[in-house]
């Protein structure tokens, strides 16, 4: 029987690494699950960089026998924690074998890249690969950014949607 509980402790955007480091400088086990992603080192060079990011966004996974309020109080006086996760007003303890499994998610996971512009011109027809709209095929009138309008036929209808680049690929 495991005697640390893990318990959920919601924190701002973009601070799950911060809040999950000052948990574990106070001296408790806090982590966050993380998948890595490549990213451009700079905007000029093809140089890439392995990047974690959060996956569960504005959650850090502590685990104690009890919830610390003491160092939770601290943190939230400093802004890193907002609250905990509870049900019916008390504090909520995640089961072990869960926290075992989202703590072993980024462990094994490679880096993906996604190529944004996959050669896809305008005039062209595309296949949606990804979304509730997958494995239709539209045609392509613009290309903005990242973002492509095509015309769709749904319902009886053609609409002119907008979509990523990152869900088409060329038909």
């Amino acid at each position: 029987m495991h005697t640390d509980r893990h318990w959920i402790i919601t924190v701002p955007p973009q601070r799950e690494f911060r809040a999950s480091e000052e948990m574990r400088r106070l001296g408790h086990d806090a982590w966050t699950p993380v998948e890595y992603r490549y990213k451009r080192a700079n905007r000029h060079s093809g140089r890439r960089v392995v990047v974690p990011y959060a996956i569960l966004t504005r959650y850090v996974i502590l685990a104690a026998p009890s919830l610390p309020w003491g160092a939770l109080n601290q943190l939230r006086g400093r802004g890193l924690v907002t609250g905990y996760l509870s049900i019916d007003g008390f504090p909520a303890a995640l089961p072990h074998a869960e926290a075992t499994r989202l703590r072993s998610i980024g462990d094994h996971i490679e880096p993906t890249t996604i190529r944004v512009n996959r050669g896809i011109r305008c005039g062209e027809r595309c296949v949606i690969v990804d979304g509730p709209f997958a494995g239709q095929t539209v045609k392509v009138e613009r290309i903005k950014k990242n973002e492509a309008t095509a015309l769709l036929y749904w319902l009886g209808t053609t609409h002119e949607v907008k979509l990523p680049l990152t869900i088409l690929e060329a038909a």
